[in-house]
């Protein structure tokens, strides 16, 4: 009886939570074969200005994010940090204790 009842709490909670989210969109969920039903006056006003949307279009098509995208081809992760040279990884793994490079192994495999 009582994982019922936490099953019924889950559910009822899940339900709230969704609520208001579902409230704002101008698609909501609905059963059978439609799937769901549009509501056009949920739809929130934008506060972006249409230069601003047109300025970042343009701004995409001259990086080539706009072809990217038009493809359906995801774009590539920004670098956060420049990469290591061949000789800076080797110096670091030079400098590990043993049972570092054994746990490194472990989890990578031997590699020769």
């Amino acid at each position: 009886m009582t994982t019922a009842r936490n099953a019924l709490f889950l559910s009822l909670a899940a339900l709230a939570i969704a609520a208001p989210a579902q409230a704002s969109a101008v698609y909501h969920a609905a059963g059978g074969e439609i799937g769901y039903t549009q509501h056009p006056d949920h739809q929130q006003a934008s506060s972006r200005q249409r230069s601003e949307v047109l300025g970042e279009i343009e701004a995409a098509r001259k990086d080539g994010t706009l072809a990217l995208l038009s493809r359906g081809i995801a774009l590539p992760e920004p670098k956060t940090a420049p990469a290591k040279t061949r000789a800076q990884v080797q110096d670091e793994y030079l400098g590990m204790s043993d049972a570092e490079k054994r746990r490194l192994q472990e989890m990578h495999g031997a590699g020769g």
